[in-house]
């Protein structure tokens, strides 16, 4: 069995904060971008890079979507990080029995530049998952279930990515990869459920209908999928936090877990058979499943 180890930050956000908060949002973000490279470079070099990949300004991005929600925010924080430090012995032990993985993980609580609420990566030579609570915040993730599941979620991609590193499969895709995320990101909410017991969804707090609404649209949001593609389109907004579709964020982690919980029970593929699909398979089957969907619509 793996161990786990909780690395905090926040701490040294809470102590900028209360010295800063009342500074203009520019001279904010300035201040805090010192504090953070000087305290934690890797941590902080991972965001300024996973802007720079999308072609986005990280600077932008903090004046516009991240600093402002600040003040409201930062009273907010304190509780789902103690939260967060109670669900993760437990949540990791569950993990650790339904997945049957071995590998240590780094749980990192930090507040940053709006990265993602969960992000499975390597920190420190391990594997780890990220979690940033100005988006929990952001995205309006309190209860304990929605954060349980939010952390067995980026747990599934940690071992999705164990699986496919052990036999030499690629972990990411370059250039075209809509329906690796599709793909990926099911991965991930079938591990959810199956470490959860439910089908937690943990996008739908504080979502009125999400998922409702999703699997009633199911075919339909195939059908825009693959528009989107055609039309050469930004896929983010069926994923990012920021962005919707007809007024529904994230709609994407639901359409990738309904395309690899068809796998599982119409094509009885295991979980692990799934997981180590060669990259032109994937690419296939998903085109596939979402082309059915939108025959039945």
């Amino acid at each position: 069995m793996g161990n786990y180890r909780i690395i905090s930050t926040f701490e040294i956000f809470e102590q900028f904060w209360e010295k800063n908060k009342d500074l203009p949002i520019q001279k904010q973000i300035s201040t805090f971008a010192e504090i953070f490279e000087h305290k934690n470079p890797e941590l902080w070099h991972m965001q300024i890079d996973c802007y720079k990949e999308d072609g986005w300004d990280w600077k932008k991005i903090a004046e516009t979507q991240v600093f402002p929600k600040f003040p409201h925010a930062v009273p907010k924080m304190r509780p789902i990080f103690e939260k967060l430090n109670n669900i993760i012995p437990w949540i990791f032990i569950k993990a650790v029995q339904k997945m049957q993985f071995s590998f240590d993980v780094n749980f990192v609580l930090y507040v940053g530049i709006g990265c993602g609420a969960g992000w499975a990566t390597k920190f420190n030579k391990k594997r780890a998952v990220l979690m940033g609570l100005e988006n929990i915040i952001d995205c309006g993730w309190h209860s304990n279930e929605t954060l349980a599941g939010l952390i067995a979620h980026e747990l599934g991609h940690l071992v999705h990515q164990e699986w496919r590193d052990q036999v030499n499969l690629p972990n990411k895709v370059q250039g075209d990869d809509a329906f690796w995320n599709l793909y990926e990101e099911g991965f991930a909410m079938r591990a959810e459920h199956k470490i959860m017991n439910s089908e937690s969804f943990h996008e739908a707090e504080g979502k009125e209908n999400w998922i409702s609404w999703c699997y009633s649209h199911r075919n339909w949001l195939a059908k825009e999928y693959l528009r989107s593609l055609r039309n050469d389109e930004k896929i983010r907004r069926f994923f990012g936090s920021w962005f919707e579709v007809q007024g529904y964020k994230q709609t994407g982690y639901f359409l990738g877990h309904e395309i690899l919980k068809e796998w599982e029970i119409q094509d009885k593929l295991s979980f692990k058979e799934i997981a180590l699909l060669p990259l032109d398979e994937i690419n296939n089957r998903v085109r596939q499943t979402l082309e059915q969907w939108i025959k039945n619509e």
